[in-house]
């Protein structure tokens, strides 16, 4: 669900879909969270716009056998 580009001194990580709509850099509208990946370079990973690492999270806090259910 995620997409990955990497460079140099570069990790970017931006919503499958929302690609357009984000800028590689820590500046970008979303507020992204900055961190630094094992190799040391700068790690930039981008908020959805339609919000859904909230039912990613909820989803992963969900017994095992619960995931990937849907309502009837």
């Amino acid at each position: 669900m995620w997409r990955i580009q990497k460079t140099v001194d570069l990790v970017d990580i931006t919503p499958r879909g929302e690609e357009d709509r984000h800028i590689a850099d820590p500046q970008c509208e979303c507020v992204p969270r900055i961190s630094r990946d094992v190799e040391g370079r700068q790690m930039i990973i981008h908020n959805s716009w339609d919000g859904r690492e909230g039912f990613e999270r909820a989803e992963a806090a969900l017994p095992e056998s619960y995931r990937e259910r849907r309502a009837a």
